[in-house]
């Protein structure tokens, strides 16, 4: 019986400690719940995974044995669905592709400034994530990072991205962003399936890709001239957009840009366009007013693709009706020829898209063998050659006393 007592009590302390290290039952987060691995640089460390049963808080340690942690691998803390807070520290360089996959109960995330690189999909699925914040030392942002985080509201972005990634806000909560300077093109489905009601494009972005904004609930949106190509279905099925100005940059209107936008009922397409691709405004079944910024001649000659019935049968207006694009004729002032100098009469500006209405014509020089011409005996500017003259002026006293 002795025999079998000693055998027994060992393995009964090694299932206590194996339980001790390695609870599986749901507990407080801590680092003890991480494993960490030595990088191949052998000066930092990697968080590899995290037990499941970690719940609450995650405050991931900066450092490990003594040195930095600089890394989340992929898939680090999947399904990790109990944890509903992460801390991650400045130290921390990298975020691996799907490391936060599917943490469902996950609602903050407060990113290190060290951070440069979130990878593929690295928050999706995380649909209790109200907000983020991106520091400016993020430099890149893998595709879907935060896809279908649908109570996603707010974002800030930071200034060190150039790029909004394929996918990464598709199928959020988003209804408003502000995009940094810093961006240049904003890839494919990158808002795609978003609760997205306005967002202003700032001039450095010259790209949106292929199906950007598609199925998202836009009702304006403010592209710059900088942008010199959309995508195709870059707006399909954005059934809230109203009125869209294509900006002078775009010479071509791809292949179902608006496709299904079924409010629009204005755009306005500059002289600079000369094609319009298959379907660009297939379905836009209640658009009653195109607003062309060249001539009926220059609209002629644009190559239109078939499936663009609603564009046919909307009222055509052009530069010439300046009012029908709800500008105002601006004066431009002239002024009279000189004996020395000719003049120019009055000519008129469009104050909105810049066109000439009404050129100026010069006025040749006044023949010096003129006769001078003003409107009173006061008036000291001669009609015909604008000379100033001397007038004597007569002043009589009265003595009130």
């Amino acid at each position: 019986m002795k025999k079998l007592f000693k055998p027994l009590l060992i393995l009964t302390v090694l299932i206590a400690a194996c339980v001790l290290t390695n609870p599986t039952e749901a507990h407080a987060a801590s680092a003890d719940d991480l494993t960490f691995e030595l990088n191949e640089d052998g000066v930092s460390y990697s968080v590899t995974d995290c037990n499941t049963y970690a719940s609450g808080t995650m405050v991931i340690p900066s450092t490990y044995c003594g040195l930095p942690v600089t890394s989340i691998d992929d898939w680090a803390f999947e399904m990790c669905g109990r944890l509903t807070s992460i801390t991650i520290p400045d130290s921390v360089t990298r975020i691996g592709d799907d490391a936060f996959i599917e943490c469902d109960s996950l609602i903050s995330v407060d990113l290190g400034n060290g951070l440069v690189t979130i990878g593929v999909y690295a928050f999706g699925g995380c649909d209790r994530i109200a907000n983020i914040t991106i520091p400016d030392s993020v430099t890149a942002i893998g595709d879907d990072a935060f896809s279908n985080c649908y109570r996603l509201t707010s974002v800030t972005l930071g200034n060190g991205i150039t790029a909004i990634g394929e996918g990464i806000f598709a199928g959020t909560g988003l209804t408003t962003i502000t995009i940094p300077d810093s961006v240049t093109t904003i890839e494919r489905c990158a808002f795609s399936g978003s609760r997205l009601t306005f967002v202003t494009i700032p001039d450095s972005v010259t790209t949106l890709c292929k199906e950007a904004f598609t199925s998202c609930e836009i009702t304006g949106i403010a592209i710059p001239n900088s942008v010199t190509s959309i995508g195709e279905y870059a707006f399909l099925y954005c059934l809230k957009l109203a009125s869209i100005t294509i900006p002078d940059s775009i010479t071509t209107i791809a292949e179902g840009t608006f496709e299904d936008c079924r409010n629009l009922s204005s755009v306005t397409i500059p002289d600079s366009v000369t094609t319009i691709e298959l379907g660009a405004f297939a379905s836009c079944e209640n658009l009653t007013d195109v607003y062309y910024t060249g001539t009926q001649s220059e609209w002629d000659s644009i190559a239109v693709g078939k499936v663009n019935t609603a564009l046919e049968n909307a009222t055509l207006h052009f530069v010439d009706d300046c009012t029908a694009f709800g500008h105002t004729e601006e004066i431009i002032p002239g002024w009279n020829a000189t004996a020395t100098e000719p003049g120019l009469t009055d000519g008129k500006i469009c104050s909105a898209c810049g066109k000439i209405l009404v050129a100026q014509q010069e006025i040749p020089v006044v023949d010096s063998t003129h006769t001078h011409s003003y409107n009173n005996e006061y008036d000291t500017t001669c009609n015909a050659c604008g000379e100033v003259r001397k007038v004597k002026y007569t002043f009589a006293f009265v003595n009130y006393r």
